[in-house]
């Protein structure tokens, strides 16, 4: 039997199944808040990005609550970022997304659940270097 695929709030769950990653460094634990942080008048000027990170990327509004991250204070294996949170599998995904684009050592991933992102791109700001790294499955990501 194919799996059925229900809405939830406007979004089918089988988009959850997939999520996009970036690995990279920050300058601080700090900044990677700061980069997904509203700009405090968004809502009050039309066309205006909701953050930082949706420059970025090139778009004006996502649904931040479909969008998460993970960070340690010092550089480590990119999959060590993630918390105990995140199944084996996953972080198996993760290292080897890191290996294929060449990233070492990490201190922060970005997801962003429910295609979002249309055309997801690398982040280069200031104190933010993050590299896109693709659509992971998600499908068994969290521990149970």
């Amino acid at each position: 039997m194919a799996p059925v695929n229900r809405p939830y709030y406007g979004y089918i769950m089988s988009e959850f199944d997939n999520v996009d990653v970036w690995i990279g460094k920050a300058e601080t634990t700090d900044r990677i808040q700061e980069l997904l942080a509203e700009i405090d008048d968004f809502h009050e000027v039309e066309d205006k990005p909701i953050s930082e990170f949706a420059v970025t990327q090139n778009v004006i509004f996502y649904d931040h609550d479909f969008v998460g991250c993970e960070t340690v204070s010092e550089l480590v294996a990119p999959a060590d970022v993630l918390g105990s949170a995140f199944s084996d599998s996953f972080r198996d995904r993760v290292r080897l997304a890191a290996k294929e684009n060449g990233i070492e050592n990490a201190n922060a991933i970005l997801f962003v659940w429910g295609q979002a992102i249309s055309e997801p791109l690398d982040i280069d700001v200031r104190g933010c270097i993050m590299h896109y790294v693709g659509t992971l499955d998600f499908r068994d990501g969290w521990n149970r």
